[in-house]
């Protein structure tokens, strides 16, 4: 956004830090496997300072490559192009001054390249509507507005709260350096973010898209005038410079102790967890010592229903603050039913045991006959379940019995004949990531 090279150099030592701080208490997403956000945040002001470059000086490299970047954020997060509009509106909002509207003509080429690179997922998109289920959701940010700014101005968004802070006060100047049009993509992106964050979050219409989670990307927004203004204020004086490194460290502790986790020596990388009531950042002993028992005490014969945690309940992420019921098909090698997730919108979910429901209902509304009519349609042979509604309510089913407990998890066996097959016990069904297949054993 028009940024001369040192103040790009203070912009990328800021960038990297502000994107090294979604390891800390923000990587949420990341921890469930929703990388996508993340890189679209690092990514919306990339392409708005293309379409920026391309209403500067029109011509058709400069649509491909606006076009292109769009494109590319779409085809990485359905929702990119509203999280990029804002910035981009508040670039064009000025060039309406100008008598040349040749920006207009290849604007709209570069929207339409970023539309046909995504055809290969939309024209289809409309006929898997049906696979998408409506699920209650109230997003992780209750408490409205006021509670989410609050959230926000916390001590582990130190970094991103002083680059938005210096990047306001740098506003006017780089207003007045790189042009007003540089301006207002920066404010209009950081501003259309925080709305949709913050008001974003309590209107019923948006509740689905889990809005809070944009406040994130305000301060990536922020960061060229911020980077602007902290290389100026630099400029020609060596006795600050001890001073801003004392500062960035002091606001960038969580964004380098994750750093650290996460190239140290341990190397356990992408496989964090965090507990942010607890701290703790392994795995606790008892879900360890689960799939070691799943591994031991089950066979590829039949599958296991193990019971997740509700999205929003107080119980939520009952595996060490993770998703792991997802991966436990792959860590433990046996077929689940179940999952992915309480929260999911896929019409599947139907099979989900989350927190005391199970197939759709209660577990207390299923009478034996219904409850062991399911488990033998899916084939279940064993039944993990941690919640107290769910370990009663099996406990005195006649066709269930424990057999080990772990900490909170009980372990049950079903009865009955265990096959994937119709009157076939021999049929095992073997599944990795990407395919499935049957074995004939006789």
């Amino acid at each position: 956004m028009g940024l001369a090279h040192q103040s790009s150099l203070v912009a990328a030592v800021l960038a990297t830090l502000l994107f090294y701080g979604f390891l800390d208490d923000r990587s949420a997403y990341i921890r469930w496997g929703m990388y996508s956000h993340a890189i679209i945040l690092v990514l919306a002001p990339l392409v708005a300072a293309a379409f920026f470059w391309l209403f500067q000086k029109p011509g058709w490299a400069r649509a491909a490559l606006a076009g292109l970047g769009l494109g590319f954020g779409t085809s990485v997060h359905i929702l990119f192009p509203l999280v990029v509009a804002p910035a981009v509106v508040g670039a064009a909002i000025p060039m309406f001054k100008r008598t040349d509207r040749s920006w207009v003509l290849f604007a709209s080429i570069a929207v339409v390249l970023g539309l046909l690179v995504n055809l290969h997922w939309i024209v289809p998109f409309p006929e898997f509507r049906d696979s998408i289920a409506q699920v209650p959701m109230l997003g992780h940010f209750p408490g409205g507005p006021a509670a989410l700014l609050f959230r926000a101005l916390s001590w582990t968004y130190a970094l991103s709260n002083v680059i938005c802070l210096v990047g306001l006060a740098g506003l006017p100047s780089f207003a007045q350096e790189r042009g007003s049009m540089a301006a207002a993509c920066s404010a209009t992106g950081a501003a259309g973010l925080l709305f949709l964050g913050t008001v974003g979050s309590s209107l019923p219409i948006l509740e689905t898209i889990e809005p809070g989670r944009f406040l994130d990307g305000v301060a990536f927004f922020l960061l060229p005038p911020a980077a602007d203004a902290t290389y100026r204020w630099l400029s020609g004086r060596k006795d600050r410079l001890a001073v801003a490194v004392g500062v960035l460290l002091v606001v960038a502790y969580p964004s380098l102790r994750n750093w650290a986790l996460v190239v140290g020596p341990e190397g356990r990388g992408a496989f964090i967890v965090w507990d942010e009531d607890t701290g703790n950042e392994s795995l606790p002993t008892e879900v360890t010592l689960l799939v070691q028992l799943l591994r031991t005490v089950t066979t590829p014969q039949a599958r296991i229903m193990i019971e997740d945690a509700d999205h929003l309940g107080k119980n939520q992420h009952a595996y060490g603050y993770t998703h792991l019921p997802a991966l436990f098909p792959h860590v433990v090698g046996r077929e689940l039913i179940g999952g992915p997730m309480e929260c999911s919108r896929l019409a599947h979910h139907f099979v989900d045991f989350t927190s005391g429901r199970a197939f759709g209902r209660e577990i207390d509304d299923f009478d034996d006959d219904e409850l062991k009519g399911y488990l033998d349609l899916y084939n279940v042979g064993w039944i993990v379940a941690w919640s107290d509604v769910s370990r009663r309510n099996l406990d005195r089913r006649p066709f269930v019995r424990r057999l080990k407990t772990v900490g909170k998890y009980v372990l049950f066996e079903v009865d009955g004949v265990r096959s994937f097959g119709l009157d076939q016990p021999e049929i095992l069904l073997a599944c990795a990531l990407g395919q499935a297949r049957l074995i004939f054993t006789i």
